[in-house]
Parts: structure tokens; C-alpha cells; sequence
């Protein structure tokens, strides 16, 4: 990967942050909005409804995935360069780095399909036609209409924890990052790793962590290592010809 390829995929993660937080934001205010433990099966039913029955509501929910799916796709890109940034520094790095990669494509499947999830049933009905269920159908469709929210806050937030430990593993021994982001990736890796049984708001951690990243990786000083290596793995011209 070279030194201009580096620099986009980490602007990829600084746009994969902000994107993400715009994208739940979006979409979570568009679903029903109801609290399982103290209102009834009709008031639930009737909280589903009038919200698939609110246009604005559908339309903040699809808008959401689509946020989401562009956030999936700035997170491979991100993984990509992390990728690089370990075997430039060091080759032998083979196992980490792949898992990088994976861990990317996971977190960035349980977040599109998450958020794609979520906005099946208010895309039903702006874009299929489906009529809207009345109250007493809406109870069982609550949990249709935030199926997708395992994914979001169980695969994805494992995937970025697992993704930033292996990242801070090797910042630790100086390898691919900063040192002091390496420190500070174990709070992202708690945070990703608690936020299926807390709710999104320890998401911030590691979101906040790739932002970091992205933004220091970005500087001429931490570009140097790729541009030695591509220097070095350069074809060299025969002389005179």
C-alpha cells in the first residue's frame, strides 16, 4: 500500500467514526421507541404502529441503514490500512494482520446487516406498498422492526473490540502505532466488548479510538515507515535503459 493509499484509508476512519454516530442516531429515531419492562403489549402495539405509520419516521430508519452500510464500507477500508501499517513495520506479523482484516469485515457485516435489518419493515412499507399493521399486529413486529439490533451492539461491538486489542498487542511491543494508542485502545476494547449488555452508548470508545487513530496516522511522520517500504520494494531500472 502506498504512502497516498494510507492516507485515504485513514481518513476512512476518520469518516467510519462519524459516520457510524450519525448513522445510529438517525436510525434509532426513526424506530419505535418503548420501554419492554413497563408498558403493556397494547401500548407497545400502539407506540410500533404510529411510528411505522409516520412517514418521517420510515424515512429517518431507511436513511439510517443506508448511513450504516456507507459506515461498513469506510471500516474495510480502514481495516486495510492497519493492515498495511503492521507489515510494513513488521512482515512477520502475518497472523495479526489477517485478523485485522477479518475482524474489519465483521464488525463492517454486523453493522450493514444490523442497520439493513432494522429498516426491513419501514422500507416494506415506503417502498414495497405494505400497508401498515394495525395496533394489535405491532406487538410481534417490535421485534422485527429491531432485529437487527444483536448485530449492531453484540457482532460489531466484538469485532471492533477484537480488532482494536490486536492493534494495541502490537502498538504495545512498537508496532503500527503510537504507544499511547495502545494504551488507550484497552478502554475502546472495554467498551466495544460491553456494549451488547449496556446499550450503544460505550460504542463512543472504540469509535472514538478509530477517529484517534486516523487522525494521527495521517501526519508525514507516521506515513514514513509505508514510504520506506514502498521505496524499498520499488523495481529498480536497469542503468541506460
Amino acid at each position: 500500500m502506498n504512502v497516498r493509499t494510507q492516507r485515504w484509508s485513514m481518513a476512512a476512519g476518520i469518516a467510519f467514526a462519524i459516520v457510524v454516530v450519525i448513522g445510529f442516531v438517525t436510525q434509532f429515531s426513526g424506530l419505535p421507541n418503548y420501554d419492554g419492562d413497563k408498558d403493556s403489549s397494547a401500548v407497545i402495539g400502539q407506540k410500533v404502529h404510529e411510528a411505522l405509520a409516520s412517514s418521517g419516521h420510515r424515512a429517518q430508519a431507511i436513511v439510517g441503514a443506508y448511513l450504516l452500510v456507507l459506515a461498513a464500507l469506510c471500516l474495510v477500508a480502514f481495516a486495510a490500512g492497519l493492515r498495511a501499517r503492521l507489515l510494513a513495520e513488521d512482515p512477520s506479523r502475518t497472523a495479526s494482520a489477517s485478523l485485522v482484516t477479518g475482524c474489519g469485515v465483521l464488525g463492517a457485516a454486523g453493522l450493514a446487516l444490523g442497520g439493513g435489518l432494522n429498516a426491513l419493515v419501514p422500507g416494506a412499507i415506503s417502498f414495497g406498498g405494505d400497508p401498515v399493521p394495525d395496533p394489535s399486529g405491532s406487538y410481534a413486529l417490535r421485534f422485527l422492526s429491531q432485529a437487527g439490533a444483536p448485530l449492531l451492539f453484540l457482532v460489531f461491538g466484538l469485532a471492533m473490540a477484537a480488532l482494536v486489542a490486536t492493534m494495541s498487542v502490537a502498538a504495545l511491543q512498537g508496532v503500527g502505532l503510537p504507544r499511547w494508542l495502545g494504551y488507550a485502545g484497552w478502554l475502546a476494547v472495554l467498551g466495544g466488548a460491553l456494549s451488547a449488555p449496556t446499550g450503544p452508548l460505550l460504542l463512543v470508545l472504540p469509535l472514538l479510538w478509530s477517529l484517534l487513530v486516523g487522525a494521527m496516522c495521517m501526519r508525514p511522520r507516521d506515513l514514513e515507515p509505508l514510504a520506506d517500504t514502498a521505496a524499498a520494494t520499488r523495481p529498480v531500472s536497469p542503468v541506460g535503459s
